[in-house]
């Protein structure tokens, strides 16, 4: 499980990207030394079950600064401990890109979540291998990822999404698949609510990259 790994979780809102995300950090959260999620919906029930990890730290907050500021010590203390890792979940990118704070909290200009947060992400799906800093991400749709962070992704989690956003990734995705057929399997495997096709890009063989999946079913 202390395997490096650069996730993204697709869909719309309600889908079910949130709690599939907390079932996996739940789930590995113990392979790593630090867990830090960012999700603006970090005080709702979903998150509970985080709770029971000493080493997972949150924060409704983000920004590129954080984000830099994160890497750069992760860089650190790799450097002096090899097994040193870090798991860092960016919960609904849309919502955190846009957010800027509010009258009650008004966060530290250093602080305010802003689009900036992409420069961050492509930073650590491109570079966080190398520091032992795995990335999880979720989008409302696949056209918010970068083509970055898109091509450097080892997992994908996708729910329903329009034909649109499908084709998009069809040539980055498809494997062995021929693109018409991909989409068709998109389809299929998110005709239920909540249902999902994960997708496995480390997968050694064809027949072990896609999958369908429930909130019921392994994740990871």
């Amino acid at each position: 499980m202390k395997m490096y790994f650069a996730a993204i979780v697709a869909g719309a809102s309600r889908s079910g990207k949130t709690t599939a995300i907390c079932h996996i950090v739940d789930k590995v959260a113990k392979a790593y030394k630090t867990v830090v999620v960012f999700s603006p919906s970090i005080s709702d029930p979903t998150w509970t079950s985080l709770r029971n990890h000493d080493n997972i730290y949150s924060s409704e907050l983000v920004s590129n600064h954080v984000l830099n500021n994160l890497f750069t010590k992760q860089k650190k203390l790799h450097d002096a401990d090899k097994d040193n890792s870090l798991l860092i979940v960016v919960d609904d990118y849309g919502l955190l890109a846009r957010d800027r704070g509010n009258d009650i909290h008004k966060p530290q200009k250093e602080e305010l979540i802003s689009s900036g947060i992409k420069q961050s992400l492509d930073l650590l799906f491109s570079r966080g291998r190398h520091f032992l800093t795995s990335i999880l991400a979720s989008f409302h749709d696949t056209l918010q990822a970068s083509p970055i962070q898109r091509i450097n992704a080892t997992h994908w989690l996708l729910y329903r999404l329009n034909d649109k956003c499908y084709e998009k990734i069809a040539p980055e995705l498809k494997c062995h698949l021929a693109d018409k057929e991909f989409i068709k399997l998109a389809h299929d495997a998110t005709a239920e609510p909540y249902s999902f096709l994960y997708i496995d890009l480390k997968a050694h063989r064809n027949e072990d990259v896609f999958n369908w999946g429930t909130p019921k079913e392994k994740l990871v």
